[in-house]
């Protein structure tokens, strides 16, 4: 199915996995699931990574909604665009129920490297055809990597564009600490 997925514009699939969420259990089973890469949006520079499980814990239905935004705008966000995943918890089979939890979602290098060695070719037994298509993927996660990032010119985001530039301290002046970056880690680390 890869030549379907690479040539469907919403690059939807299915997956399947697990699920941890201390509150509710670990290794919670979702057997359906779907995910699109570098989905279109209303926004010309603006793609979507969506990443949907439905699984059971203690017999009820929770279905745990993600989706990464993926922009070229003026900083270089790549790493943060693509392991960000901006999540929404839903209690039922589907993300129409309640949402019961919400969070962020952040893959580190490592973490990325431990997802990365469970993609599988599945529905052939020839190693060459496994190959091939893994490599068929690797290729077109790369080339639409390359044509948000480099192939089109940086955009500022309308928020940005209509911002007035933050006033920059004078050389002169002294910080005993300094936090850079507005996610959660700098967050806790400002705390």
């Amino acid at each position: 199915g890869m030549e379907r997925f690479v040539s469907d514009p919403e690059h939807g699939g299915h997956i399947v996995g697990t699920v941890d969420f201390m509150p509710l259990g670990v290794g919670m089973v979702a057997e359906r699931g779907v995910f699109n890469l570098f989905s279109p949006t209303d926004d010309p520079d603006t793609r979507h990574m969506i990443y949907e499980l439905a699984f059971e814990a203690d017999g009820r239905p929770f279905y745990l909604a993600g989706r990464k935004v993926v922009r070229n705008d003026r900083a270089f966000d790549l790493w943060s665009d693509t392991t960000t995943l901006y999540t929404t918890l839903h209690e039922g089979d589907s993300k129409e129920g309640p949402v019961v939890g919400a969070g962020v979602l952040s893959l580190s290098p490592v973490a990325l490297a431990k997802l990365l060695g469970t993609v599988r070719a599945i529905n052939t037994s020839d190693a060459g055809d496994k190959a091939r298509v893994i490599a068929q993927f690797g290729q077109f996660f790369s080339g639409r990597l390359f044509d948000t990032y480099v192939s089109t010119p940086a955009q500022a985001s309308p928020a940005a564009e209509n911002r007035e530039e933050t006033p920059r301290p004078a050389a002169s002046e002294r910080w005993d600490v300094v936090v850079i970056g507005s996610g959660f880690g700098g967050a806790v680390t400002a705390c």
